[in-house]
């Protein structure tokens, strides 16, 4: 058995495997070894090293697995075009559906 003095008025004395702990020789603890070196662990991670830094597993389905989306038919950029066709076409469309629908009554 051996004496220690520490800074923070603590008394601590050795007995193989025991650390028996005064405070102002009023307050004893009984602390085993087993225990100071789990706490030191705990502090500053002596044991047992973290080493997984990053895994990859699972990623790419982080925002979920969604379905491919469905391509659009191309469509005309009608900015670009010639305004003066455009407005043409626009009067071709209209009379096209008249015609259809006149046509269907005609033919009855």
């Amino acid at each position: 058995m051996y004496f220690m003095f520490n800074a923070d008025n603590t008394d601590t004395y050795h007995h193989h495997s025991t650390i028996i702990t005064t405070v102002n020789f009023f307050y004893y603890s009984v602390i085993t070894k087993r225990t100071v070196v789990s706490i030191i662990a705990e502090r500053f991670s002596v044991l047992n090293p973290k080493s997984k830094n990053h895994t990859a597993h699972n990623q790419p389905q982080k925002s979920g697995i969604k379905k491919p989306r469905r391509q659009r038919q191309r469509q005309t950029f009608t900015k670009v075009m010639d305004p003066k066709f455009l407005r043409n076409q626009g009067y071709a469309r209209k009379h096209n559906k008249k015609s259809r629908d006149s046509g269907s009554e005609a033919e009855e």
